[in-house]
């Protein structure tokens, strides 16, 4: 057990033990309306709202709202969650969950709990403030909340910035202070905010430095640590904020609530109506439990028991709470359509709406953009593979086939079906090809930091591999169209690539990565890195490895490519630039791409379960997991139930994880572990059962609703195998194959598994 934190039995929340962490640990909460708080455990935070339209309203500063306390008898100033005063507590915990955030601490007998939560419906949030007097004299304590406005996140001509258009003041129609701003060029009317408290006020500022004084910040306040008391200043333009006074006396054992609300509106009545609303006794445990029973229903699409806890708590709860942030706000084809691929086994309302707004970035000429919000249209190589993938992810899961026929437009005019976006993705990939018949690398693939520069001619040996996981999987989607023929000849495409790949882009004992006018990138030779793991991998789950070659590129993964963070991206880092492979090799050694990038874990974990290696796979996934044994929290830094982009594996800052919460290894160990793993995977016809477990596991148990029935599938594993024979029973009859039957009956049935020596 960790001394910084610990789960909850459900795993639903995170207890913090101690503000002093590495760094600060974050939480979000949002409503599907768009509005989301970002806070940490030492109490910084800020709100934004995301329209369906992609307008950002960035409501306050990053990490500008604050609370502090002060006892009006000793002058003594603190804050509930530590920060950013950074006075010592006598106690303090954090709570961290799915629907609230609630920091919990106490200072010379005043015990001060401070929640946070937002409503399932509406543009605002709640915060509570409960303070305890827990000693045995009459105490007097005021709060004070902060924040900073910023009301900005939208283009405007020049010299129009949000900060020289609000005015700011105290408002009595809602007991708080009204940023006020009627900005000509904002997207939606919404662009006022406020922040407002159930109780009387003893005094507020809207201008900040009078509250911060002039020299001093938000760490230091002057007002507060001078004892002071509000100003009630006002401001138009410089300075916008909100800071609110709230003294209360408190009587020996005596408790007393104080309810905040900051939110935006298009007018003073509105607010003066959300605050009637908010205000109500329970309004934030009503928000709390509806957001609950919200989030209860994706939990339960797919929950896993497995003997590791751990991974039960992350996999359970926060990767799917991970993965749907992530995509909330990113307009990327890659990403946001792999991230789809796993969203929609636990929240797959929206998501056909989703893939056709993706498919509708696609030139007729098959490629897409990399982004539309910001627009970039960089030529990368490697965007048609993932389209596939995610289009027939949604169909296995939905069973939604008609998608195929539903007619989506192309980025540069025209429309298409579906299936015809897919095709010309296809045929892109087979007939844009470099001198040695692969798959042009253009501006870069997947691994945005491998850009060859100086040869536009250059091959992606990694987009090349990929397409043979889009000829089989667009064989099957083809079989269902009735399309025979075009089926026949994907899958003779296919051998003919297995053919090309094996002759020209095997290095001896691996895949090369790429090939430009100078040579190989990724081989034996090569200066610089002489492997890299995508091409094995992919060539792997593409299966277009011969038998025999098997066994040589798995062991050269192993010896090479494994470090203790999970597998490496290549082998070994570049030591200095070569403008021949890019933004790579100007990477320091074991720094981002050029080093362990997490993302390539959670393909190689789906990789070994393919071949049967459970062991393997199963380690990969532990490493790249928050606050694995090969690297805790202590050293990486980030928060223990989510995952990151990648690790340091530099001398500098070894083991320092690179941007949490925000990375698509999420969704890949999800779908590696419930998947591949333990081997319940979404199919055309059903789902299919076909686990490849560590070889340590007795049994796992896995709970899926799938196609409007829940599968209740227990595994047994008495003899320790990796991959056997699995014997399936189904509401106690026996199962021919491992496909099971589609109920769609709105009831639960039982399932057996047991793994059985071949």
């Amino acid at each position: 057990m960790s001394a910084l934190y610990e789960f909850s039995e459900d795993g639903r929340s995170v207890l913090i033990r101690t503000p002093q962490t590495p760094r600060p640990w974050w939480n979000y909460l949002w409503n599907e309306e768009g509005y989301l708080v970002g806070l940490s455990h030492l109490g910084a935070g800020y709100s934004e709202h995301l329209t369906d339209a992609m307008e950002l309203n960035q409501i306050t500063g990053q990490g500008t709202k604050h609370f502090y306390l002060r006892d009006e008898d000793s002058g003594a100033c603190w804050c509930p969650a530590y920060g950013p005063l950074n006075e010592p507590l006598d106690e303090y915990t954090c709570e961290h969950s799915l629907t609230f955030t609630e920091v919990r601490a106490a200072c010379d007998g005043i015990t001060a709990t401070l929640t946070c939560a937002v409503p399932p419906e509406g543009l605002f949030e709640l915060w509570r403030l409960e303070l305890t007097n827990s000693s045995e004299r009459p105490r007097t304590v005021s709060a004070f909340p902060l924040t900073s406005w910023s009301l900005t996140g939208f283009p405007h001509p020049r010299y129009y910035g949000n900060y020289t258009l609000t005015t700011c003041r105290f408002a009595e129609e809602i007991n708080g202070v009204f940023a006020h701003s009627d900005h000509p060029f904002a997207p939606h009317e919404r662009y006022k905010a406020f922040l407002a408290c159930s109780e009387p006020v003893a005094g507020s500022d809207a201008f900040l430095p009078a509250f911060l004084g002039g020299a001093g910040s938000a760490a230091r306040p002057a007002l507060l640590l001078q004892g002071r008391h509000c100003t009630g200043s006002e401001t138009v333009g410089d300075g916008n904020g909100a800071v609110l006074q709230n003294t209360v006396t408190l009587r020996p054992g005596e408790t007393k609530r104080l309810t905040y609300c900051l939110g935006i509106c298009a007018s003073l009545e509105e607010a003066a109506d959300i605050c009637r609303r908010a205000f109500r006794p329970d309004a934030l445990e009503d928000a709390v439990a509806a957001q609950a029973e919200h989030w209860e229903e994706r939990i339960a699409r797919c929950d896993i028991h497995t003997p590791d806890e751990r991974v039960n708590n992350i996999l359970n709860v926060w990767v799917k709470k991970e993965m749907i942030y992530c995509s909330r706000g990113k307009k990327g084809v890659r990403d946001n359509i792999q991230m789809d691929d796993g969203i929609v086994q636990v929240a797959p309302e929206g998501a056909r709406a989703e893939m056709l707004e993706i498919l509708s970035h696609q030139f007729r000429d098959g490629h897409t953009v990399l982004t539309w919000l910001p627009y970039d249209d960089t030529h990368y190589s490697d965007q048609p593979f993932w389209l596939v993938m995610g289009v027939a992810g949604y169909i296995k899961e939905t069973g939604d086939l008609d998608i195929l026929d539903e007619v989506v437009p192309y980025q540069d005019g025209g429309e298409g079906t579906v299936w015809e976006h897919l095709v010309a993705g296809l045929r892109l990939k087979q007939t844009d090809l470099g001198p040695n018949g692969l798959c042009r690398l253009r501006y870069a693939d997947w691994n945005d930091a491998l850009n060859v520069t100086t040869d536009e001619e250059a091959e992606s040996v990694f987009v090349t591999v990929s397409v043979g996981y889009m000829l089989l999987e667009m064989a099957e989607m083809a079989d269902r169209r009735g399309e025979a023929e075009f089926a026949a000849r994907c899958r003779a495409d296919h051998a003919e690539l297995a053919e090309l790949v094996n002759e020209v882009a095997w290095d001896g004992e691996w895949y090369a990565r790429a090939f430009h006018k100078d040579g190989v990138i990724g081989g034996r030779q090569s200066k610089g890195s002489i492997i890299y793991a995508n091409p094995q991998i992919w060539a792997i789950i593409g299966q277009l490895v011969p038998k025999e070659r098997l066994p040589v590129v798995l062991e050269a993964m192993d010896r090479l490519l494994e470090h203790e963070f999970g597998l490496r991206v290549n082998y070994p880092p570049y030591e200095e630039y070569d403008p021949s492979v890019g933004r790579i090799s100007a990477q320091p050694p074991g720094v981002s791409e050029n080093g362990v990038w997490c993302h390539v874990s959670g393909f190689g974990a789906v990789a070994n379960a393919l071949v049967g290696r459970g062991d393997v796979a199963f380690r990969l996934i532990r490493k790249v997991m928050p606050d694995s044994r090969w690297n805790p929290v202590e050293r990486s830094g980030a928060e223990p139930y989510v995952f990151a982009s990648g690790y340091r594996a530099s001398p500098y800052l070894y083991g320092w994880v690179v941007k949490p919460w925000m990375t698509g290894t999420s969704v890949w160990c999800f779908k590696a572990m419930t998947e591949w793993i333990l081997g319940v995977r979404r199919g055309y016809d059903g789902l299919i059962v076909d686990p490849c477990l560590p070889s340590g596991w007795e049994q796992a148990h896995v709970r899926r609703t799938y196609r409007g029935a829940t599968y209740d599938i227990a595994m047994r594993n008495p003899h320790g195998l990796q991959k056997g024979k699995t014997t399936i029973t189904v509401d106690g009859e026996p199962l021919e194959g491992n496909v099971l039957p589609v109920f769609e009956d709105g009831r639960t049935h039982e399932v057996s598994v047991i793994l059985e020596k071949p």
